[in-house]
């Protein structure tokens, strides 16, 4: 698998291509977007909670 980054649509970053893709696929009638299917999001934010607790990384809501 290739993994590419650049500029991308609409001058957008992080997870807001995330929610510009759902708000489409909400409006075509779709139930999971096939370019940010869930399982995807989910892999992307396990990750990320996995490094946030491994360099103890704590917010408010977590409690």
């Amino acid at each position: 698998e290739t993994i590419t980054s650049g500029p991308g649509p609409q001058g957008l970053s992080g997870m807001q291509y995330e929610a510009v893709e759902v708000a489409r696929a909400v409006r075509a009638g779709e139930c999971e977007s096939p370019l940010v299917p869930l399982e995807g999001s989910l892999a992307v934010m396990r990750t990320l909670d996995a490094v946030r607790d491994r360099i103890g990384v704590r917010y408010p809501a977590d409690r």
